[in-house]
């Protein structure tokens, strides 16, 4: 997040007769993956093409294809690696697509991560930022990939470090026309492991309160998005809903962020949105670790819901 680790500018590189080669598995990390560039000693890995996370790089340089891939594209720009968690995804999968939406529209080529395909949603965020029709995944079932003329855009984001401020001016495409609303990011949908024990009561006393309870999950992208462009009050669970508001230009509400597991990313988020974004502690609640496909994460309960709703109604001066 700080100044010092953003760089002043991100570059664009033509790379001709790049290859781009995809994991063996797509489920095995020890796999190499990654786009080749013509050296002096034959194929080799481009440089700062790769994933990096706290400024370290997360995915080795892929294995140097026994055979010459095909021509698959003529042009094209590089969209990093694919994931299918939404957080990420917007993150880290469009990390790379900071371009003017005014410059010609290439064909995007992405690099299986996490998943092999573009999901409905994916697709619908793609579509509101009004990105290229053309996509591509490179995958163990393609085999490596060969462009004749592959854009490179540095990564405009890197996970607890920093957002570049041309990536923001890219996301935020959404006019905003507060209507004065409250809207609560719900996790209930992700029941049971939403974070917080205590969810259903505490989202029925919201909804007494006036609060719209917006379940993403359960309703398309560009609704949600239409709808926290309207709000005056955003406040929620920590989660990757919050990342929607990257879509919203001039968002002028304020965002109320309850620590679920503590990631500094919607920081870095806010800071380069410049939204109103305040984090709390969920009052009252102990947490305990939950175990998950991949790592831990933290499970809370005993949420004192009148403390939190006090919270909440002081924020709504800063509003009113």
């Amino acid at each position: 997040m700080s100044a010092k680790n953003q760089p002043n500018f991100l570059r664009l590189r033509a790379v001709q007769d790049a290859i781009l080669v995809a994991r063996p598995n797509l489920h095995d990390w020890s796999g190499g993956a990654g786009v080749l560039k013509n050296g002096e000693k034959g194929l080799e890995y481009l440089a700062d093409s790769g994933i990096k996370r706290f400024g370290r790089d997360q995915i080795k340089a892929p294995k140097i294809p026994q055979k010459r891939a095909k021509i698959e594209l003529d042009r094209a720009v590089f969209g990093g690696y694919l994931y299918d968690h939404y957080g990420h995804f917007l993150l880290e999968s469009l990390a790379r697509l900071w371009q003017p939406k005014e410059w010609p529209s290439e064909p995007i080529v992405w690099i299986a991560c996490w998943t092999d395909e573009l999901s409905p949603w994916m697709v619908q965020a793609l579509d509101i930022l009004n990105l290229s029709p053309d996509r591509h995944v490179v995958s163990s079932d393609t085999g490596p990939f060969s462009v004749r003329e592959l854009l490179v855009p540095d990564a405009g984001f890197e996970f607890g470090t920093f957002m570049h401020p041309l990536m923001a001016k890219r996301l935020s495409c959404v006019n905003t026309i507060c209507d004065g609303s409250h809207v609560w990011l719900s996790r209930k949908a992700l029941m049971p492991i939403s974070g917080l024990d205590e969810e259903d009561q505490l989202e029925n006393r919201m909804a007494r309160e006036g609060w719209i309870i917006l379940r993403p999950e359960e309703i398309d992208l560009e609704t949600q998005v239409s709808l926290l462009s309207k709000a005056a009050h955003i406040a929620g669970l920590e989660g990757s809903a919050f990342h929607t508001l990257m879509f919203l230009q001039d968002f002028t509400g304020v965002v109320d962020l309850f620590t679920r597991q503590g990631h500094k990313n919607f920081e870095i988020v806010a800071q380069t949105f410049g939204f109103s974004q305040l984090r709390h502690t969920l009052p009252g609640a102990t947490s305990r670790e939950r175990k998950k496909e991949k790592g831990v994460d933290m499970q809370w309960s005993g949420v004192d819901i009148d403390a939190l709703i006090k919270i909440l109604s002081i924020r709504c001066s800063a509003h009113n």
